[in-house]
């Protein structure tokens, strides 16, 4: 009887809880005008928060959001900061009452919190901190720097939005993003990462893998041991070198070919030729060598690839020689890992000619009974674009290549030349999704049988590259515009489910992601406002199931740094001083999300030196360098710890550089007192090194000792600037103005 007497008092109960609740909603929607006040002056972010449920208990209220709570910049202050302001905003008659749990979208608001962006060196303190992944990278400069509290040994891949690609209901070529403001998303965010974020991260030591070409090259020169395909190759088309063996080599199986003038959607090039190899030899001289030689175009900067099949036993210390203009670099790429692909080695001045070669020769402490040694092909130089589309698929005549430089296009092509197959990249429908969906599913299979992936299928197993990729970035501009000709700011985008799942392969949380977002977001806004004295506008941090954050199985985020759509967004987006603060600020940020993550301390790469100058002695046998080192005002670990100089002789190219050792320094003033002779043209410049990196190079200083000289002659660099493109804003118009000041580019 007692029972029913319960049942019926609760079920009587139920309207009057259900009214409550009613009520309570409607009293609180109230409040939340002035809390999304409270929470845009708090953070600085514009969003629009709402209450989805309120549940009482007793005469503690938990509350329920939606997402859009979570997407604010959370540290630990910050949730009684949100408890105490929204308890002074509860609605009369609620004053007896306290906020309890805060709840967003069925996640407890405190699981959002993220550590605060560190400046001194010290990690962050991360709740799902890893130890750091074995393995290391795939190439490693004999005699090269190394940076112990940098990125050494870290693989990073990164790719600068989107490219040209073939539309085929238009049946052309097409951007991807319209054109404006004298540029297109598809190129614009290539002037961030090519020429300053992928060198800053090089710098700092970190191996990056782009999905994209990289290089702005447009000639290119491929070798290989297999033929290639016939006819006339006019310039800009790529040529072919020679491939030239010595000792006993065999089959490895299959491998690259370029047997085609254009390659078509379902045709893989490493799927269409052979491989070679050669058992290891544990020191001594080499008995097996390959020898690719090729004939330059053009003198000018090219990089250099190699390619190679990973088999069970390959060695991990396949020592390649790049011959170049500046002198002979060595490297070890381990074979283990990222056969079937193009693996970059460096980018080298090349005059005429360009000599790579491969041995069969490893360290005794390396060598292992029956390692082998694999040889494909070489490419130098970015090239022309090569992939064909059409729309009459049974008439090949009827294809066409876009014509324009490969890093002009999109990442597919790319991907296609650098033997990713379909099986990646051909799950959607049309080369537009095909592009931007395929590039997460690209670092998966690069990362495949690596710690990042380890229970699938390793690259010695025929799958995967076995690249044991920390991190992944998509760096994007389209973010929109405004009437008011205000800024739109920066996005940061993660995703913390994957199919159902919130860990990674290897059972990393995919928490981690949010932490990296974070800081490059914080580390954007702080240094934007620190150097040009404005608000940057920070936008939300998102939780959305891109593509580009979601399927790459390793810590990744899309930054959607500001929009190339807009005018006032673009006044800052054209200035080359702005291009690298920011790209210095998304180096830095992951960075400190690595040393965060793996628990170990960093070091800031410092800033280029300034007021280099070069004088030449009285007797014209040496010259005095000077320089002053810049200290960087936001980041206290930045200081130079050393200098590196790099020298070119007459017309040839810039050597890997030395570490000085004898420098002076004198009120504020460094200097060192080189050699010269008499009848030779020296160039020099100068770089700053810490244990996080190494800056980038001043500029270039020229010295010349001419034969029974009867004077010297004093050249001023009187001009260092760098600019945007003039610019118009009136109330009737706006835009920039090239015609009159078409604005100054820093670097190439």
């Amino acid at each position: 009887m007692k029972r029913k007497l319960l049942c019926l008092t609760i079920a009587a109960m139920a309207p009057v809880l259900c009214l409550r609740a009613q009520r309570e909603m409607r009293d609180f929607q109230e409040v939340m005008d002035s809390l999304g006040v409270g929470l845009e002056d708090h953070f600085g972010v514009r969003a629009q928060p709402r209450i989805m449920r309120i549940v009482r208990r007793g005469r503690v209220l938990d509350f329920h959001f939606n997402q859009i709570i979570g997407e604010y910049p959370w540290h630990e202050s910050d949730i009684k900061w949100f408890k105490d302001t929204l308890k002074s905003l509860f609605p009369e008659g609620y004053g007896d009452c306290t906020p309890g749990a805060v709840i967003c979208h069925r996640t407890p608001l405190g699981e959002y919190v993220t550590p605060r962006l560190t400046y001194k060196g010290s990690p962050a303190q991360l709740k799902h901190s890893a130890s750091a992944l074995p393995g290391g990278s795939p190439v490693r400069e004999v005699g090269g720097r190394r940076y112990s509290r940098g990125l050494s040994g870290r693989n990073i891949a990164l790719w600068q939005s989107h490219g040209r690609y073939y539309d085929s209901g238009l049946g052309r070529w097409n951007w991807q993003r319209p054109p404006i403001h004298r540029t297109t998303e598809d190129l614009f965010t290539q002037s961030f990462v090519l020429p300053f974020l992928i060198p800053m991260l090089e710098n700092a030591g970190a191996y990056v893998l782009t999905p994209r070409e990289r290089s702005t090259q447009r000639l290119e020169v491929v070798c290989d041991n297999d033929p290639a395909f016939k006819g006339a190759r006019p310039l800009p088309m790529r040529q072919s070198g020679s491939y030239r063996e010595k000792g006993p080599w065999k089959d490895a199986g299959e491998g690259f070919a370029d047997k085609r003038e254009a390659y078509l959607l379902d045709q893989n090039p490493f799927r269409e030729g052979t491989a070679r190899q050669a058992a290891c030899q544990a020191g001594g001289s080499a008995k097996c060598r390959v020898t690719w030689s090729a004939d330059i175009p053009e003198k000018g900067r090219y990089p250099v690839y190699v390619s190679y099949k990973t088999l069970p036993e390959s060695t991990s210390q396949a020592r390649y020689t790049v011959k170049h203009a500046g002198g002979t670099t060595r490297f070890l790429v381990n074979q283990r890992m990222g056969g079937g692909t193009w693996i970059y080695l460096g980018t080298f001045e090349f005059r005429d000619r360009a000599v790579v070669t491969l041995d069969n020769v490893v360290d005794k402490d390396a060598w292992r009974e029956g390692s082998v040694v694999t040889a494909d092909a070489v490419r130098i130089g970015g090239g022309m674009g090569k992939t064909a589309r059409g729309q009459a698929l049974e008439d090949v005549a009827d294809y066409r290549i876009s014509g324009l430089p490969a890093f002009a296009e999109g990442a597919l092509y790319s991907m296609q030349w650098a033997g990713t197959d379909t099986t990646v990249t051909g799950a959607w429908d049309g080369d537009y999704a095909r592009d931007y969906a395929s590039r997460g599913a690209w670092v998966q299979d690069m990362a495949k049988g690596s710690t990042v992936d380890p229970e699938r299928k390793g690259a010695g197993k025929g799958d995967g590259k076995g690249i044991p990729i920390d991190m992944s970035l998509g760096f994007h501009s389209d973010a929109g515009y405004t009437s008011c000709d205000s800024l739109i700011g920066t996005l940061a985008i993660y995703t913390l489910n994957c199919d159902g799942k919130e860990v990674y392969f290897n059972g990393r949380s995919r928490k981690v992601a949010r932490t990296y977002a974070d800081f490059v977001q914080t580390q954007i806004k702080n240094d934007i406002d620190a150097s040009y004295a404005t608000s940057w506008r920070r936008r939300e941090i998102w939780n959305r199931s891109y593509s580009e954050s979601r399927t790459t199985g390793v810590p990744g985020m899309l930054l959607e740094l500001m929009s190339h759509q807009n005018f006032a967004d673009m006044k800052y987006g054209l200035d080359p001083a702005f291009k690298f603060t920011v790209s210095r600020a998304v180096y830095k940020g992951m960075l400190k999300f690595l040393s965060s993550l793996y628990a170990i301390p960093y070091t800031v790469q410092p800033l280029p030196v300034a007021s280099f100058a070069a004088e030449l002695s009285e007797d014209g046998r040496s010259a005095l360098l000077s320089w002053r080192p810049v200290q960087d005002s936001l980041e206290p670990t930045a200081t130079p710890e050393g200098y590196i100089l790099f020298t070119r002789l007459d017309d040839g190219g810039f050597d890997r550089g030395v570490i000085l050792k004898d420098v002076s320094v004198s009120g504020g003033v460094c200097s060192v007192r080189v050699p010269v002779e008499e009848g030779r043209l020296y160039s020099w410049r100068i770089s700053a090194y810490n244990r996080g990196g190494e800056s980038f190079p001043s500029e270039v200083l020229c010295v010349g000792a001419v034969p029974s000289a009867k004077g010297k002659v004093l050249v001023v660099n009187n001009f260092d600037r760098v600019s945007a493109p003039a610019w118009v804003d009136t109330p009737s118009y706006a835009g920039f103005d090239g015609r009159t000041d078409g604005g100054v580019p820093w670097g190439e």
